[in-house]
């Protein structure tokens, strides 16, 4: 009898054990292909999420963020984002001090700890090129993007006032620029040195893209401006210089013709 109170009583605490290790606050680690788990979303902002339900005014009042000195940072704010009857598995947690993207911080609750995921990759900078079966639009060989240049009669220099075409790098391009916390970057991108359809030569244009972080991703794109000969505007030169020579001509004829008098 005395046995079976034994086994009994060690059952009942090998029950109890079981249940407290189920209970246990657990961290749930970052997982970069689906975006979730216990990350730095941005420098003032990190997702939290527990294995289990666990009490929302716990969370609030033990949570601790602590830096690699062991110095604990100021949390702003703590929202559960899916509280259910005072308990919920994912929190916000607000900070009014920005996170050092190279430093190292730890999260705290009860027993478990995790070592704070942040962002440290740069932008994926992805494209499509648009004209790769063009040969008069792209050399494959070099990996350049061809353009013809674009012309201006003398006369229209001169006289009337045309509105200059813009290079616009989407009909050569498609861009797609992604990143790993901020999603896409397209609309926050950096393109610089632009080819000005009428000045022939080669530019290198880059396309550079920040995340949130400060993670910065560079790509660089080869375009040359062909010169093309215009026979309109050659006529119109010879035109104008004929009439330039008459002009003068017939200026000194008449001065000789004043002196003769």
């Amino acid at each position: 009898m005395k046995k079976i109170k034994i086994i009994i009583f060690l059952t009942f605490m090998m029950l109890a054990f079981s249940t407290y290790r189920v209970n246990a606050v657990n961290f749930v680690p970052y997982d970069m292909l689906d975006g979730t788990g216990t990350y730095a979303e941005t420098t003032q902002l990190i997702q939290v999420a527990l294995e289990f339900k666990t009490d929302v005014d716990k969370v609030q009042a033990d949570l601790t963020l602590t830096d690699g000195d062991g110095n604990l940072v100021t949390l702003d704010e703590i929202i559960a984002l899916n509280d259910i009857g005072g308990k919920a598995t994912r929190f916000k947690v607000e900070l009014t001090t920005p996170l050092d993207k190279n430093g190292t911080y730890t999260l705290s609750l009860d027993e478990s700890s995790l070592v704070l995921d942040l962002d440290n990759s740069a932008p994926l900078i992805s494209f499509t090129n648009k004209v790769r079966n063009d040969a008069d639009k792209y050399d494959e060989r070099n990996q350049t993007y061809l353009i013809e240049q674009e012309t201006r009669t003398t006369f229209e220099k001169l006289f009337k006032k045309k509105e200059e075409k813009q290079f616009e790098l989407s009909n050569y391009i498609r861009l797609n620029v992604v990143d790993n916390r901020d999603g896409s970057l397209i609309d926050e991108v950096l393109i610089n040195n632009l080819p000005n359809l009428y000045k022939p030569g080669d530019y290198d244009v880059t396309v550079t893209a920040t995340d949130s972080w400060g993670n910065t991703s560079e790509t660089v794109f080869h375009f040359k401006v062909l010169e093309t000969d215009s026979q309109d505007n050659l006529y119109i030169n010879i035109g104008l210089a004929l009439g330039v020579v008459i002009i003068i001509g017939a200026s000194g004829f008449i001065l000789f013709k004043l002196k003769s008098r």
